[in-house]
């Protein structure tokens, strides 16, 4: 009997210390939450990366190819879950593609394109940007 509460009491403390500091410890600290849209997202994310799986991408054109197969999945994915594209984002965008052609040397379109591809992927808001994603008004 002295055997088992030699090895209960200091379990229970242990597990009543561990509970005491979860509940104290700060929000930033616990463990991550996903969000209703970071979830929809990586679910079309793998989606899309399986719709463009066995496309070859030996030469340019074709990494072109099943880069653009996998937005145009991914963004119908996220429009069949009720999702669409924040008009503030696509204003942010716009100056930020013109910045950013001016320093590439490459079209507003195309600069464009590349933010687009790259903030569709983003589920999070970072810094004071908006978001790509947006629920959409019923």
């Amino acid at each position: 009997m002295k055997g088992i509460f030699a090895v209960l009491v200091p379990v229970l403390a242990l597990v009543g210390l561990m509970l005491y500091a979860d509940k104290m410890a700060p929000d930033d600290q616990k463990p991550y939450q996903l969000s209703e849209l970071a979830k929809v997202g990586n679910e079309c994310e793998l989606i899309s990366e399986k719709a463009a799986l066995k496309l070859p991408e030996g030469l340019e054109f074709q990494r072109l190819e099943k880069a653009g197969r996998q937005a145009r999945v991914l963004e119908n994915c996220m429009q069949d879950r009720g999702y669409v594209e924040n008009p503030a984002w696509v204003l942010f965008a716009k100056l930020q593609a013109e910045q950013d052609a001016k320093a590439g040397k490459v079209s507003v379109d195309e600069a464009y394109e590349s933010l687009r591809r790259k903030y569709m992927l983003i589920y999070q808001a970072e810094k004071a940007e908006p978001t790509y994603w947006i629920l959409a008004k019923k």
